[in-house]
């Protein structure tokens, strides 16, 4: 089981190459005087998170609803990648829960374990249940995380909403207890 987890390890190490390459090539580095709000509300979230490292924020241009974040493997610095698509739906608190449950998983190492939705002919049947398993482990321990970075149980809950249903404050009046 190890070696093929190492095999897909391999494998992946070129994809997070190209992926960094690309920030640094085709997306908006954050930066306090071109976008102040944004790079405030990252400096509140690495406050909230009591977070030491230094985070390079970068902006995709892109419709998706996504984000990531990546430990530096020299100089420990994160990256956080943000699709301008997220930006644009969540509220500035709702961002700083998503913000928050991405630095979460690198600062939890979350990326060196296969992700849960990993299926390879490799694997067991067994083997990719452990691993959709430990999946679901690593996304509650980000959104504690998140958590943590927004400081409110209900724009948590509003965040992970909007970002399941993909509908904006346009169309969503987020009631926890209507939800619950």
């Amino acid at each position: 089981f190890l070696d093929r987890v190492k095999g897909w390890f391999e494998h992946i190490d070129a994809a997070r190459r190209e992926a960094r390459l690309s920030l640094l090539t085709s997306a908006y580095h954050v930066d306090r005087i071109i976008t102040p709000g944004l790079y405030r509300l990252i400096k509140r979230v690495m406050s909230n998170l009591r977070l030491v490292q230094e985070v390079d924020v970068y902006i995709v241009s892109s419709s998706t609803l996504n984000a990531f974040c990546v430990a530096a493997r020299k100089s420990g610095r994160l990256v956080l990648g943000i699709h301008s698509a997220l930006i644009e739906l969540l509220s500035e608190k709702e961002l700083m829960f998503a913000i928050g449950h991405e630095i979460g998983h690198a600062i939890l190492d979350h990326a060196e374990i296969p992700p849960g939705d990993f299926e390879d002919r490799n694997f067991s049947f067994l083997e990719n249940v452990k691993l959709r398993n430990l999946g679901r482990h690593m996304e509650i321990s980000a959104d504690r995380v998140g958590l943590l970075a927004c400081q409110d149980f209900n724009v948590a809950g509003s965040a992970l909403f909007k970002l399941v249903s993909g509908l904006s404050d346009r169309w969503v009046k987020f009631d926890p207890d209507a939800y619950e």
